[in-house]
């Protein structure tokens, strides 16, 4: 009997991957001509900072049914449009809320300034800036225009920020939290253990968000045609509805999204039609496809050992060390390379990862390849443990970075379970501190020993290959480490970081250190490089690579691409949960 389910459920299995390959290859036939479908001959590009923007292009879906936002592509795709004669301008619509860090902001910013730079003109429409966060005007006040819908206002103040501190809800469960911290600055777990901020905490919290604030407002007020002090007055006059803003010089016009938009094809001449971003970066390509090789790494998420799991739509927002470090090795191995572009937006992780990374990077520097790191959001902790050996660190002036130390710690809950009758009962074999863990008990002081003995081998290290990999005194790096983040200008000044800027400045660094000459034109090669539909679809189905890697040569050879309804039609055929898209095919028991 149980052979009979097995074998209907092997035929079941195998019609319904079937049906979805059909699908698929159905839908590829359909979108084979759109795929193609020109561009206007006058175009205005629109770029929508209200919705979700990743880091870098995603190594999922890259390339069929709909490129995602990214701030590499966007800062990737205004290059290649600042020499495209067919583009005009841009249209950018900006808004209250942005998942991005400030340094993000910041890049996306600087590459429009750039972008205007080569004639063309950006105009900016707000439809409300509800939130008193200034990073939705930040991004606005970078238009030749700016302008409102005639009922929205501006409420914009400044920076905030706001923690939840729970030592008071485990004292009325009778429970606990033990902490080692190296130093006072690694604050991550103070909330467990504090009632409210402790005075190196807010030191550091509001340096950093000063330092930001400095920096937004100094760019506006250049952008708005003002000192920066005069700008930052009025903040103290919001908000700004309607006509107050234009008299208060926030915008210069009033008016809907559709006549911005209209205003922004009129200005950019007969015929212009406007065109995502993200949509004329895949049609139009990257502005680096030609010249020297330069490899481009992304380290993206929390710092993870292994490899990276395979996602059907999207990355997984890890930095698997497995994964990175072979990325960084088959660079480092490819001949054509000259130089490698390591890209890092990470609060940190696991340090055994971290020096996994670090090792791949310091082992591309043997064999000849110089190592540029370009930090995005933030750089910290195990993202800064991955950075420090580079031959160059490039960050934002407000990128998050540093954060040299090692923080950990267990709850002690043993009050709570006896509140709900739990009993705990522990069994072990072998050494005396298996149990060290356990939330059902304190450390011992042998515990705390072995606890503190291996935190003292992480900050070590972790501040002796800053000293080496920055060429900087030991005292030196002491003095600034005890876990505290800098913002990148402040970072530069301790030596942490070589360079302000973003992806354009590293690669202008990837060409010196390579010996290409600087108005030589370049190209970016991803490791790893993208996978085809069929390769990400049979990943996370956990087929076979070579099944997927036949279908992926079938769809080259075709000019296949699936359509964006067709992918849309796959997602709703598949169980989300809020990490991302699981498996079509899942898993069954025959109990």
């Amino acid at each position: 009997m149980l052979r009979f389910l097995s074998t209907v459920l092997a035929v079941v299995t195998g019609l319904f991957l079937f049906v979805i390959l059909l699908f698929v290859v159905l839908g590829a036939l359909v979108a084979g001509s759109s795929a193609k479908k020109a561009m206007p001959r006058t175009v205005v590009l629109e770029l929508d900072l209200r919705q979700k923007i990743s880091d870098a292009p995603s190594s999922g879906m890259h390339g069929f049914g709909g490129a995602n936002l990214s701030v590499v592509g966007i800062v990737d795709a205004l290059q290649k449009a600042s020499a495209d004669p067919a583009v005009k301008g841009l249209y950018i619509r900006s808004g209250s809320s942005f998942a991005l860090a400030p340094a993000q902001l910041q890049e996306i910013r600087s590459a429009i300034v750039d972008f205007k730079k080569s004639g063309k003109f950006a105009i900016a429409h707000i439809q409300d800036l509800v939130e008193p966060s200034i990073g939705g005007y930040y991004l606005a006040s970078v238009g030749t225009e700016v302008w409102m819908q005639p009922s929205g206002g501006i409420n914009s103040q400044g920076l905030s920020s706001s923690s939840l501190f729970f030592k008071g809800t485990l004292d009325k469960l009778d429970s606990s939290a033990q902490v080692l911290n190296y130093y006072e600055y690694k604050t991550a777990m103070y909330p467990l253990i504090y009632d409210d901020f402790t005075p190196p905490q807010k030191e550091e919290s509001l340096r950093l968000m000063q330092g930001v604030f400095d920096s937004f407002t100094g760019e506006i007020a250049a952008a708005r045609g003002v000192k920066p002090d005069e700008f930052r007055a009025k903040l103290a006059g919001t908000p700004y509805i309607g006509e107050e803003a234009v008299k208060a010089g926030w915008v210069d016009k009033l008016g809907f999204d559709i006549e911005a938009e209209d205003a922004a094809k009129a200005k950019a001449g007969k015929d212009a039609k406007t065109v995502a971003i993200e949509d004329y970066y895949e049609h139009a390509g990257s502005a680096y496809t030609k010249g020297a090789v330069i490899a481009f790494v992304e380290g993206d998420g929390m710092i993870v050992e292994g490899k990276e799991e395979s996602r059907l739509f999207g990355s997984s927002s890890m930095m698997a060390g497995d994964t990175v470090s072979e990325a960084l090795l088959a660079a480092a191995d490819d001949k054509d390379v000259k130089a490698i572009i390591f890209r890092v937006n990470s609060p940190g992780g696991s340090a055994i990862a971290s020096d996994q990374i670090w090792y791949a990077v310091s082992r591309a520097q043997k064999k000849g390849k110089p190592v540029i790191i370009d930090m995005s959001g933030v750089a910290a902790s195990g993202g800064y443990w991955v950075s420090m050996g580079a031959d160059k660190i490039i960050a934002e002036p407000t990128t998050i970075t540093g954060s040299i130390g090692v923080v950990g710690g267990k709850f002690i809950l043993k009050g709570i379970y006896d509140k709900l009758g739990i009993h705990v009962g522990e069994l072990s074999v072998g050494g005396d501190r298996m149990h060290m863990l356990s939330d059902q008990h304190p450390f011992t002081p042998e515990e705390w020993l072995a606890l503190r003995k291996t935190f003292d081998a992480v900050y070590s290290e972790f501040t002796h290959k800053v000293a080496s990999g920055r060429n900087i005194p030991l005292d030196q790096v002491l003095s600034n480490a005890k876990g505290r983040a800098w913002i990148g200008t402040d970072a530069k000044e301790r030596g942490l970081v070589d360079e302000l800027g973003g992806l354009k400045e590293a690669i202008a660094a990837a060409k010196k250190l390579a010996k290409i000459e600087p108005a030589a034109p370049v190209q970016l090669r991803h490791f790893p490089g993208h996978k085809s539909f069929f390769e990400v679809l049979f990943g996370a189905m956990g087929a076979s690579a070579q099944a997927a890697h036949a279908l992926s040569v079938i769809s080259d050879v075709l000019e296949l691409a699936p359509s964006a309804k067709m992918i849309d039609e796959l997602k709703r055929a598949q169980t989300l949960d809020h990490d991302g898209v699981q498996a079509i095919a899942r898993p069954v028991t025959i109990h």
